[in-house]
């Protein structure tokens, strides 16, 4: 089965590419991701997504559903998302060099192979479409001592925030999200 990309998910990628702009990154990496996802919490999705888009509503449910997700997972966890970004976006090292303006910024070798992890969690949990969620499981199961130490600096385990994270994709989101049906069902 071939996972696809839900409109959250691609909401987190311009989100990420916009924290790497900022950043003055030459390329889109993990670290921009989890910044993302720590930001998408605290994003109004209703006046983003312009009136006379095809099927506004499902992309709104959606956008909701997927941050109610992240912030069940950070609450959990006992992470401030807001606090979280800022004191790792402080902590990320100088770029070399700056990117054109108007460059997009490609995603490094590591940020594919975290959409590469993302993917294959949705495939195991037997989804078709792979949201932010995902994306951050795969983020935290990706060595990056930077954001590990800030995570240690703010007094958050990451075993409680990968507990959490991993529960909300495995467990509870499973059971309520669209196409989740199990790989076994209907095969009796």
């Amino acid at each position: 089965m071939k996972v696809q990309y839900g409109d959250s998910l691609y909401f987190v990628w311009r989100v990420a590419q916009l924290e790497g702009r900022r950043l003055r990154a030459s390329t889109l990496d993990p670290v921009h991701l989890i910044i993302a996802l720590a930001k998408m919490v605290d994003i109004d999705f209703i006046d983003l997504v312009p009136k006379d888009a095809p099927n506004r509503d499902a992309r709104i449910e959606e956008l909701l559903r997927e941050t109610r997700r992240l912030r069940t997972i950070f609450q959990k966890a006992g992470l401030d998302p807001k606090i979280f970004r800022r004191r790792l976006r402080g902590n990320v090292p100088e770029p070399r060099f700056a990117p054109e303006e108007s460059e997009i910024l490609h995603r490094s070798v590591e940020a594919k192979q975290v959409f590469s992890e993302a993917d294959n969690l949705a495939e195991q949990g037997g989804q078709r479409h792979v949201f932010p969620a995902h994306l951050l499981l795969a983020v935290l199961m990706a060595k990056d001592d930077t954001r590990d130490q800030v995570l240690v600096d703010l007094g958050i385990k990451k075993r409680r925030l990968l507990d959490a994270t991993r529960r909300e994709v495995f467990i509870i989101g499973h059971s309520h999200l669209p196409g989740s049906q199990s790989r076994n069902a209907g095969r009796n």
